[in-house]
């Protein structure tokens, strides 16, 4: 005797669905950078959170390199620039009489010449040598800034390669760190799930 099969019928509905698959992987921080300094010298101070396995707060100094050197170049600098600022000065003052000659004359001479005859090559010459001064004068403020290394963001360290005493060259590597905010899991999934 043949029946018919039972059937159970069923409305689907359309949707977004997300799979649950099982997998193994390894959990890694979205942000890992080696600490270098910017600038070279002996390091005199180390933060004692600048340990394997402690957290450095964002913007917390990290070490702190001898900034003797430093100091003695931004004075140098400061120095030349007052020196180029006097001159400019003079020049400035040499053009205003070369000008009250050349009224006194009143001749004329072609444009080529009247600058020659009014200083201007030489004005724009000690107006670049205080440009020059100014950019030098920010130079040694900015590295003597970069004495201070900071931790970029907050970060767990994972390796520490110098103590105080030590002495570091630009691009040397002080340490690991690890930002501690968004970490990323490299998962292995199996074939059978990649459908």
């Amino acid at each position: 005797k043949k029946t018919a099969m039972l059937v159970r019928t069923q409305k689907v509905e359309r949707g977004t669905y997300r799979p649950e698959i099982v997998a193994m992987g390894t959990v890694e921080p979205a942000r890992k950078i080696s600490l270098r300094p910017r600038v070279s010298g002996r390091i005199l101070q180390r933060a004692e959170t600048f340990t394997p396995g402690d957290i450095l707060e964002k913007g917390q100094p990290v070490v702190r390199i001898d900034p003797a050197d430093y100091e003695n170049t931004l004075k140098q600098k400061k120095s030349e620039l007052q020196r180029a600022t006097a001159n400019f000065t003079i020049e400035k003052g040499r053009q205003r009489v070369a000008r009250q000659d050349y009224e006194l004359f009143q001749e004329t001479l072609p444009e080529a010449q009247k600058r020659l005859v009014l200083r201007d090559p030489q004005l724009k010459i000690a107006q670049a040598e205080m440009a020059s001064a100014r950019a030098a004068v920010d130079q040694a403020q900015l590295d003597l800034e970069r004495t201070k290394v900071e931790a970029p963001f907050k970060a767990l360290v994972v390796e520490r390669n110098v103590n105080a005493g030590s002495e570091v060259s630009s691009g040397d590597t002080l340490g690991q760190l690890v930002g501690i905010k968004e970490y990323w899991v490299a998962a292995t999934v199996p074939l059978s799930k990649m459908r």
